[in-house]
Formats: C-alpha cells, sequence, structure tokens
C-alpha cells in the first residue's frame, strides 16, 4: 500500500457514493448471502393530496428487518392519525415480506412518545447533542 493515501473531503461524488456502497454490500454478502434481502430493498410511502406532497415515510427493507429512516407529516396534516397509518403500512409490508424485527431512530423533540404508543421499545440512547438534545433508537418485534 502507497504512502500517499489521501483523505478526500470536499470531492466526494455519486460514483464515490456508489462504489463505497457496493464494495460494503460485497463483502457482507459474504456472511448473509443466506438470508433474505441481503441487499437492501427501498420502501417509500408518500401521503399525497393532488400535487401536494403532505407526509411520507421512506425506509428499507434488509436481513429480514425494516429501518425507518424518515417519517414526516406536514404540520397541516399532524394529529389526524396520518403517521400511525404510515407506521400500520410500513409494519404491514416488513411483515409481507418476512421480516421480524423493525427499527427506528427519533431525537428528544421529535416522536419519542408516538413510537412508544405504536408498540416500539426504547434499546439505546446517545447523549452529548447540543441543547441537550438526546437520540433514541427504538425497535419493535414483529413475528
Amino acid at each position: 500500500m502507497s504512502t500517499d493515501l489521501k483523505i478526500i473531503y470536499d470531492e466526494w461524488n455519486n460514483d464515490d457514493n456508489k462504489f463505497v456502497k457496493g464494495k460494503l454490500k460485497s463483502y457482507n454478502l459474504q456472511f448473509t448471502s443466506s438470508i433474505p434481502f441481503s441487499v437492501s430493498k427501498p420502501v417509500n410511502l408518500i401521503l399525497r393530496e393532488d400535487n401536494l406532497i403532505n407526509g411520507g415515510l421512506l425506509g428499507y427493507l434488509y436481513w429480514k428487518c425494516c429501518s425507518i429512516d424518515i417519517l414526516w407529516i406536514d404540520e397541516s396534516c399532524r394529529n389526524k392519525g396520518l403517521g400511525t397509518k404510515l407506521m400500520r403500512k410500513i409494519e404491514e409490508i416488513a411483515c409481507e415480506n418476512n421480516c421480524n424485527l423493525i427499527h427506528v431512530d427519533t431525537m428528544s423533540f421529535q416522536a419519542l412518545e408516538f413510537y412508544k404508543k405504536l408498540g416500539y421499545c426504547v434499546f439505546g440512547e446517545l447523549s452529548g447533542y447540543p441543547n441537550e438534545f438526546v437520540r433514541y433508537y427504538l425497535k419493535k418485534e414483529l413475528i
């Protein structure tokens, strides 16, 4: 290995991103090829009225798990059960795809109690964010 290796910060591009992700996926497949969804499958749910997006849930399925990356509901549509409907739908999709676990994270100023009401339990906390925010990691067993 050369001693001329450089860490590049501002020049990152989409091809570099795909290359690094591809290398990690190839490595992971050595250990996970017998597990369904050894390569992730995106699941994107959008709440749309006419051409206006009022909310969405972005996640993916992998290794018999479902990971929720983003859940957002427009302020004008909150407290109407739409977040719960999106969560129920992703859980349904996860079960249809033989997932036995779903996980999500949220900040202390976001939706911790919402997820708890839906049966999610905290399995980890990360403190140290500015303004004393805490990031919570939650999971729910499906099957």
